[in-house]
């Protein structure tokens, strides 16, 4: 905090949330920029002496609509009511508007228009580029329900602060931006806070350190680098996919089964991430997914992650956490928190190093560090110096050369991911997640495009829907990049034998990325990918039954191959009849065709 005057004043800036202490009279404001919510504490010792749009502060909430005259108006009810309240609110509102010579904020020639109050709730106006106004009421309390629910992050807060007026502000404001649903978070926002404001500390919120709702705890942390990796496992709508994207944006694979170091202070001894990779049996194909993963950090200790089938399994410290929680490191300061409403993220915030680890469930990881980490870090997630080019940098400080930012999949390229990924393998008793003695794997996938480049055309060209700067995904793209689920598209469709369908998976995700930061529903789909993965790009071979399986990997089952064909229902080969063992005479030369084989007539002079 910075010192304003002699009388102890302060002034505390975080990110876009600024809170003024006015020293002598202990008064609190605090502004949450980002969401436009301000927040103004005082004393008792002021009850009985407040007026203004925050209301008398008597005791008594039925004469807050206390105009500039003294005189007082009455709503009919402390929630919107449009046949007589709105009118009130608006005279008691412009009755504060500051006078001429006594404007701090703007300047004393601007006029001001006092906007008429309106006459209809702004769900029930007609507009005819938006939905009816019942889907607009349904639309708006389905968007604001987080208040309301008896079974929500804040149902534990309702007994304590009411939330009918927070909920029906909440809808107000979401009709009145065209059922834009950034509009809602104001009025969370506010109802968080109050319920703070009264005590109630056990609250699953879903407001980030941002003032963001349901957010990453990111958007306002400027000058920070992230690096990512998208790692799936079982879940149906992002397919299968291990891709990182390093802290300078350089795409890359690696298939290693084993204990990695993703990141690291190499310059020091702040902090040290390790991933652990595999990739079940049971899996119909061989990739390798991250299964666990490991922090030990100076101030928080040593914290492990793994996932059960349903929920991620965390211990700090050597114990294990529960859900919700919020758990403080050794320092105090660092901390991890765990959340009931998104039951698959787990946060850890490293105070000493001001880093951010945060796991979305077994899909992606992302690790934010601030920029005095240039040039100090090594790993999966590069070295962090301006430039992608020399990220595939092993432990010895040589550099493998990089072929294209956008993760090639050239073999010279596959094999310097190899190299570079394999040098990371963590050893011995340097293991943080694997017994010392466990061994490891790598699984040396060849797409099945690289031979075939007018297959890998046609995957591309249906791929590109996700990077063209002309489709329904573009304005995505300087919101969060396309490169990584474009190639994973790729790959999906590749190792699927040039099957689309699993490129599907990939497009729906990086729609669902696209809706949730725009606010706004692209359509039921941006191409013609069915849901049902056994649907117009079915996996399987081509005349085997596609059975589909939801919340299962992979999303599909497969029937046995025709007769005349060997393999797994998706996977099938033809079998040569003719080389296995002849069926035909000796006189004759058996010819094997796809699923079968034929004999040719018998020679003159024989019948058969």
């Amino acid at each position: 905090p910075h010192v304003v005057g002699v009388d102890g004043t302060t002034i505390d800036k975080r990110f876009s949330d600024i809170t003024i202490k006015l020293g002598l009279s202990g008064v609190v404001v605090r502004w949450i920029g980002v969401n436009d919510y301000i927040r103004v504490s005082v004393p008792f010792t002021y009850r009985d002496r407040m007026r203004g749009l925050c209301g008398t502060f008597d005791g008594n909430s039925t004469n807050d609509l206390h105009l500039r005259n003294g005189s007082e108006v009455t709503a009919s009810s402390s929630k919107f009511s449009f046949e007589t309240s709105e009118n009130a609110y608006h005279l008691f509102g412009t009755s504060w508007t500051v006078p001429t010579a006594s404007r701090l904020l703007i300047p004393r020639s601007d006029v001001c228009t006092d906007n008429t109050a309106p006459s209809n709730h702004p769900c029930e106006m007609t507009n005819s580029s938006l939905p009816a106004p019942s889907e607009r009421w349904r639309q708006a309390r389905s968007t604001c329900y987080d208040i309301m629910s008896t079974t929500g992050p804040y149902a534990v807060c309702h007994g304590v602060v009411d939330p009918n007026w927070y909920f029906e502000s909440c809808v107000y404001d979401v009709c009145a931006c065209g059922l834009n649903s950034n509009c809602a978070c104001s009025s969370v926002v506010a109802y968080d806070q109050k319920c703070h404001s009264r005590g109630v500390t056990n609250i699953d919120s879903i407001v980030d350190n941002c003032g963001v709702c349901h957010g990453d705890g990111l958007s306002c942390r400027t000058g920070y680098a992230k690096c990512n990796v998208f790692s799936d496992s079982h879940s149906a709508a992002t397919g299968n996919k291990h891709l990182y994207s390093t802290f300078d944006s350089l795409l890359h694979r690696f298939q290693g089964k084993c204990e990695y170091t993703l990141a690291r202070d190499c310059n020091g001894s702040l902090f040290d991430i390790h991933i652990e990779n595999d990739s079940p049996s049971s899996a119909a194909i061989h990739t390798a997914w991250t299964t666990g993963v490991a922090i030990r950090a100076s101030g928080l200790g040593f914290v492990k992650v793994t996932h059960s089938a349903t929920e991620p399994i965390v211990f700090l410290n050597g114990k294990r956490l529960g859900r919700p929680s919020n758990n403080r490191g050794m320092d105090g300061r660092s901390h991890i928190t765990m959340s009931n409403i998104f039951q698959g993220q787990v946060e850890i915030f490293l105070a000493s190093s001001d880093v951010k680890v945060i796991l979305f469930g077994k899909t992606e990881i992302l690790v934010s560090v601030p920029s005095s980490f240039k040039n100090r870090l090594c790993g999966l997630c590069g070295n962090y110096n301006g430039r992608a080019d020399d990220d595939l940098m092993l432990p010895s400080g040589e550099s493998l050369y990089v072929s294209s930012m956008n993760g090639s999949t050239s073999a010279q390229s596959v094999a310097n991911y190899h190299s570079f990924g394999s040098s990371w393998t963590v050893h011995g008793d340097d293991r943080l997640i694997l017994a010392a003695d466990d061994s490891c794997q790598y699984l040396n996938i060849v797409p099945w495009c690289e031979a075939r480049p007018k297959n890998k055309k046609k995957v591309e060209d249906f791929c590109d829907v996700i990077t063209s700067t002309s489709g329904p995904l573009a304005a995505c793209h300087i919101r969060t990049t396309p490169g990584p689920l474009y190639l994973q598209c790729v790959l999906d469709a590749c190792l699927q034998n040039g099957s689309l369908g699993f490129g599907c998976f990939a497009i729906r995700s990086y729609q669902r990325q696209c809706e949730q930061l725009i606010r706004k529903t692209i359509g039921p789909t941006v191409i013609e990918c069915s849901n049902d993965p056994c649907g117009e790009f079915s996996p399987c071979f081509q005349g085997v039954t596609c059975t589909n399986h939801v919340n299962h990997f992979p999303p599909y089952s497969c029937g046995s191959c025709p007769t005349g064909y060997l393999g797994n229902g998706q996977s099938c080969v033809d079998i040569d009849e003719c080389d296995d063992a002849s069926p035909c005479s000796g006189l004759v030369t058996c010819q094997n065709t796809p699923g079968g084989f034929v004999c040719p007539d018998c020679p003159s002079g024989y019948f058969g």
